[in-house]
């Protein structure tokens, strides 16, 4: 029997939900049915990529190498003659670039793309004024012309269901591998380690430094914030960094880590997750933060209501629910939180479900 040949297309390998959600998945295909390659359209920022990872799993990776300027002018056109050598029985596209070549240039082939969030909110407020709305309409007729757009989450294919009932969209949840992502052993050595306070409640937030993961929400909290107890970490960057640090300059329970390559440690050491996000796909950190034994308080927005309320995920309305919700929470299980994620958001599980959404699309 032929193997069936598949194609991933994304951007680069920078570490990143999307890129992470694509390892994930590769990472369990069963190389003797599949034939896999990914085509990344721009180079890799080799201090953050994950380029090597993907490679050991014995995966072909080929890169266009332009700019995103030269991607615009020929990326369609070169990426069309890789695919035309390659011959795959399914494409599926990870980000904008992809969905657009995708849709435009790779025509002749059964596609399919993940949708990582809601693009219209995401392309609209990352790209303020005229720009967000071109970017928004020329990804929407790209999906519309892709046609298998599969969501990341139950929840976002309800809400773009809902919103654009001529496109046609399924979901695949998230899923992350618990063989890496699990509580650690010895909490205490890790944090000393990391230069962390042994005696506090650890509360940490990552993610881009962008409004839609509204940043301020959790500093503003901090700033009425009277308990000693608490100590809390900031991991990622972006343009709302710098002004994130001015607030908290003088707190000495406030830690800014930039963007690192160890969020999995950071995780492992903390106590509490808390995410601020307006706006999301299915959050990858919320299910890594689950897994490594963290509660979670999330902002109650429909995205965050795939996670059933239990005692270690609740949901705020505000910065004063957020307060008190801290102030009353209590560390959990490790294992409650792990088996959770294991049943619900494993790698396996989307592994699984995405081998079905591939059976499908051959067959037609």
């Amino acid at each position: 029997m032929d193997k069936i040949k598949i194609v991933y297309i994304i951007s680069t390998l920078v570490k990143s939900g999307p890129v992470n959600v694509l390892y994930n998945l590769i990472k369990y295909i069963d190389k003797n049915r599949y034939n896999v390659t990914i085509i990344t359209l721009s180079p890799e920022n080799e201090k953050h990529s994950r380029l090597k990872e993907f490679e050991s799993l014995g995966i072909k990776v080929q890169s266009l190498n332009l700019s995103r300027l030269q991607g615009y002018l020929f990326g369609g056109f070169k990426l069309r003659q890789i695919i035309n050598k390659v011959k795959p029985d399914i494409i599926h596209s990870h980000c904008f670039r992809s969905n657009l070549f995708s849709a435009f240039f790779l025509n002749r082939y059964r596609r399919c793309t993940t949708v990582h969030s809601d693009y219209k909110t995401d392309l609209t407020k990352l790209y303020p004024g005229v720009l967000g709305w071109i970017l928004y309409f020329l990804n929407h007729i790209s999906l519309l012309l892709i046609k298998k757009n599969i969501c990341c989450s139950e929840v976002l294919a309800k809400i773009l269901t809902d919103r654009y009932k001529y496109i046609n969209f399924s979901y695949v949840n998230n899923g992350i591998d618990t063989e890496i992502f699990k509580p650690v052993e010895n909490k205490q050595a890790l944090r000393e380690n990391l230069g962390l306070p042994q005696d506090k409640n650890i509360i940490i937030w990552v993610g881009s430094f962008i409004e839609r993961k509204n940043p301020f929400e959790m500093i503003n909290m901090i700033l009425s914030d009277k308990n000693d107890d608490n100590y809390y970490i900031f991991c990622g960057d972006g343009p709302l960094l710098e002004d994130s640090k001015k607030y908290l300059q003088n707190y000495n329970n406030v830690m800014f880590t930039g963007r690192i390559d160890n969020i999995l440690k950071y995780l492992q050491a903390s106590d509490f997750y808390i995410s601020t996000s307006k706006s999301e796909g299915l959050p990858m950190s919320v299910i890594e933060a689950l897994a490594c034994g963290n509660g979670v308080i999330l902002s109650d927005i429909p995205q965050h209501r795939i996670f059933d309320e239990k005692d270690f995920i609740k949901f705020y309305t505000n910065k004063d629910s957020l307060k008190d919700l801290i102030k009353n929470s209590k560390n959990c299980q490790d294992n409650q939180t792990f088996e959770y994620i294991q049943e619900k958001f494993s790698a396996n599980l989307m592994f699984t479900e995405y081998i079905r959404k591939y059976s499908l699309i051959v067959e037609e």
